[in-house]
């Protein structure tokens, strides 16, 4: 399954287009998949992060201060996907950069993917004030939610940030975190969308039915039902996509 049939034809269409990854659950694993698939019709897709990302080595990482008069010509020749970020913090983390580079950058480019927030390897998050929120110029953002967070509690270590989740959210370590309610953190002004402008187009996809098919389908429903927006669940590691109707 192409993966680029999660961003909306206008978005593929639209010259310079940006695109979000918002949430957790494999979003540097979607943004590596999707720059792969988008390749496939695009001579320049750019792969970055406005936020801090796992340090992975293919897409080879391109460095800020590698960069020559903030010119990509000459890394688009040798790359497509183009992954560029800040600086190498350390063997596992990447800086990211910083939005005024990327409207720089992302008009050289025919679509760019952008990590928008971290997670931590977790599939299911609370934003703090500090997160950034998705600037206005992008075109679409892709919510990402793991399906193996449904029907675990607090206390089993897949929410970032617990003790603000349950604080902000007003629930217990042990409240079981059913596909109603992950899809109203992920759906509401409360949740994730307090990070997204207003009439951004979302389209939300619940990942890992290779491990979680059941939770995966049920809440990749409970989302469409209560957002409408396009929904699909599927598994990046293999390489499935199934949409919501």
């Amino acid at each position: 399954m192409d993966f680029s049939i999660l961003v909306n034809s206008d978005s593929a269409k639209t010259p310079n287009s940006c695109i979000a990854l918002l949430g957790g659950g494999g979003k540097t694993g979607l943004q590596q998949r999707l720059g792969r698939d988008l390749a496939s019709n695009h001579g320049r897709v750019l792969l970055t992060s406005i936020t801090k990302s796992a340090f992975h080595s293919e897409p080879r990482i391109i460095c800020r201060d590698e960069i020559v008069d903030d010119d990509l010509a000459p890394w688009f020749v040798r790359h497509n996907p183009l992954c560029v970020m800040g600086t190498c913090l350390n063997a596992h983390k990447v800086d990211g950069i910083a939005v005024d580079e990327l409207e720089r950058f992302r008009i050289q480019a025919d679509i760019t993917i952008v990590e928008c927030d971290g997670a931590r390897n977790r599939p299911l998050k609370v934003h703090c004030d500090h997160d950034p929120i998705v600037p206005d110029f992008f075109d679409q953002v892709i919510v990402i939610i793991g399906a193996d967070v449904v029907g675990t509690a607090l206390l089993d270590g897949l929410v970032h940030r617990p003790e603000l989740f349950a604080t902000h959210w007003g629930i217990a370590n042990d409240f079981a975190l059913t596909s109603e309610f992950i899809a109203k953190v992920v759906t509401s002004q409360k949740g994730y969308s307090s990070k997204i402008p207003i009439n951004l187009p979302s389209t939300y996809f619940v990942n890992k039915t290779d491990t979680h098919p059941d939770q995966a389908s049920a809440l990749a429903q409970a989302i469409f039902a209560v957002s409408g927006q396009p929904t699909w669940y599927g598994s990046i590691q293999k390489y499935s996509l199934t949409r919501v109707t």
